[in-house]
């Protein structure tokens, strides 16, 4: 038992590390589906927690009736959507895909809380997480370098490397989105800000302010915008405590240095399509493509949900926004959704729906004690993208919502009546 739950421990802190990960698929670049390191890690720890560990489980009634009273209402919300859907295979393919990362991520949860140490268990796994998305960047990085934007290793890792506005790279680490691969280094920051206080040794916190440094610049080098005030909006809650104040700076500090020095010596170095100016002004520029597109799509979005009852209500079906977006711009760009979690859950799913999400993440961020300020960073993220298909955004809003500091639905017990009887 005891081999068993360094298994367990370690498989859960290698889960939550490659939460992001959907650079990797292991059923290789051709297939339709892809089955992330999340996904398959996933169903080990859930197979282990219910056959060796599934009395330390207890359940709060109140709690769980609760939880599942309003995901069931979200999920009949879009069920409904999905039989309106403007693509019906799409929409039920999403849909499915939708309720494995909601039940997976609650399994992890569970094994989250059945843990002892689980606030040392997400510190580790932010650790290791960071260290894997710079080492993708890297990989990424030395890619274009080579003058490659594409490709895969061993048909499994995808190498793609996105260009901002032609004339740019934005280095995503094991995520393929930018934007999302910034969401995930943000909370492995707020992980580690939080929890370091354990390690006292002057190695052990050299090593983590190093990964700290590693953490800021990896999220600076994603060019995602959202990223950047995520990145505010954990370091503005840090900063409440005045202690906390010269480690930032010193971190700050180097990485200024390190961009100041990578500035000075690629000056003299000539890329294709890179201009580093260029890219910056497109970053900053309220009148940048990328802006456009996004004042286009809420127009666009808004005209939707009150041209018919039935969008309103129902929506055009689960993931189904393509149908309506694909070349609606006049330069042929290809948008899959409306860059908005809250416009893309009307517009799809109708408004009913999105008024249970909002029950959901006010009771998330009522019961949540030290994530309220990953809880604002979400509501935020989802005003400019949307992390519906993206497991770390589930997993965040059920620790909150049962709050793993007081194990409102599990904890460590040896007793559990009602698994007893279950299991009888």
């Amino acid at each position: 038992m005891r081999l068993m739950k360094k298994i367990f421990n370690f498989l859960l802190v290698i889960c939550i590390s490659s939460i992001g990960a959907d650079r990797i698929n292991f059923l290789g670049q051709d297939s339709s589906f892809t089955i992330t390191p999340f996904l398959t890690i996933s169903i080990f720890i859930s197979a282990i927690l219910l056959l060796f560990f599934r009395r330390k489980i207890f359940f709060n009634q109140k709690s769980i009736y609760l939880f599942i009273c309003l995901f069931f209402g979200l999920l009949s919300c879009i069920l409904f959507s999905v039989f309106f859907s403007n693509d019906m295979f799409i929409s039920l393919k999403r849909f499915i895909l939708l309720i494995v990362l909601i039940i997976s991520s609650f399994l992890l949860y569970l094994s989250l809380c059945v843990n002892r140490n689980n606030r040392e268990m997400l510190f580790i796994a932010s650790l290791l997480g960071v260290i894997i998305n710079f080492i993708f960047s890297i990989a990424q990085f030395f890619y274009f370098l080579n003058g490659k934007f594409d490709g895969y290793v061993w048909n499994v890792i995808d190498m793609n490397i996105l260009s901002y506005g032609g004339f740019g790279l934005r280095l995503s680490g094991s995520c393929q989105d930018p934007n999302r691969g910034a969401f995930i280094l943000s909370f492995y920051l707020f992980c580690i800000l939080n929890f370091k206080d354990q390690y006292k040794s002057h190695f052990a916190k050299c090593c983590i302010n190093f990964i700290l440094i590693i953490n800021v610049l990896t999220i600076l080098i994603t060019l995602s915008r959202t990223g950047y005030v995520c990145l505010f909006l954990v370091t503005f809650f840090y900063l409440r405590d005045k202690k906390n104040i010269i480690v930032l700076i010193n971190i700050f500090l180097v990485i200024s240095i390190i961009f100041f020095l990578g500035g000075v010596l690629s000056s003299g170095i000539e890329f294709d399509n890179f201009d580093i100016v260029k890219m910056f002004n497109e970053r900053v520029s309220s009148d940048s493509n990328s802006s456009e597109i996004h004042k286009g799509l809420i127009s666009i979005g808004f005209n939707l949900i009150f041209s018919s009852f039935k969008i309103l209500f129902f929506g055009i079906g689960y993931g189904a926004s393509y149908t309506v977006l694909n070349n609606i711009f006049d330069d042929n760009t290809k948008v899959n959704n409306f860059h908005s979690f809250y416009l893309s859950m009307v517009v799809e799913s109708g408004i009913i729906s999105l008024l249970f999400f909002a029950i959901i993440i006010i009771i998330a961020y009522k019961n949540s004690k030290q994530f309220k300020p990953l809880i604002l960073m979400t509501l935020f993220f989802n005003v400019f993208y949307q992390l519906n298909a993206e497991p770390l955004f589930w997993f965040l809003l059920i620790i909150s919502f049962f709050n793993i500091n007081d194990n409102s639905i599990a904890i460590y017990s040896k007793t559990n009546l009602f698994l007893k009887r279950f299991y009888k």
